[in-house]
């Protein structure tokens, strides 16, 4: 997944990145502060409301990723969209068609647990924020600055980053 951080990560900084995967290509995604609040609130459910077991699939969004992309140009302007690759790999292709592009998140929304309103009203504040403080694209050279993109693009290093 290091190529999801890597299309929105290294474009914003004036760097050039590859998409191994199409365009067309769905992910299941979850907006990091998304992720964090449903891990609160997993804490938080009342022991019998979860039955008889507490599986389930978090809330999220299956978004295609030449949408991510267009959400990012949307904020970022076409300069970043401008400096990502698409050339596809098989060998990566193949992994991916291993990971779900779609779940069944019913019971988690009975539960309670929050669900995104769109890949780009979710990010487009973080993004935002990146570029008002570094007033022109290809400046973000502080490593806290780095690792917040990667918060923004993957939501399972912020989770074990804030555990």
């Amino acid at each position: 997944s290091s190529f999801m951080s890597s299309i929105f990560r290294e474009p914003l900084q004036g760097e050039s990145a590859n998409c191994p995967v199409g365009e067309d290509y769905r992910v299941w995604n979850s907006a990091p502060r998304t992720v964090v609040a449903n891990l609160v609130h997993a804490a938080e459910v009342p022991e019998d409301n979860w039955g008889m077991n507490r599986c389930l699939a978090i809330p999220g969004q299956s978004v295609r990723v030449g949408d991510m992309v267009q959400a990012m140009t949307n904020v970022a302007g076409s300069n970043a969209a401008g400096l990502i690759t698409w050339n596809e790999d098989k060998f990566i292709q193949k992994i991916c068609e291993g990971w779900p592009q779609d779940m069944k998140t019913d019971k988690a929304i009975r539960l309670g647990f929050h669900q995104d309103k769109g890949f780009e009203h979710n990010h487009h504040p973080m993004a935002i924020h990146l570029i008002e403080e570094h007033k022109l694209l290809g400046t973000i050279q502080n490593e806290r600055h780095l690792k917040y993109l990667d918060y923004l693009f993957d939501p399972i290093l912020i989770v074990l980053l804030n555990l």
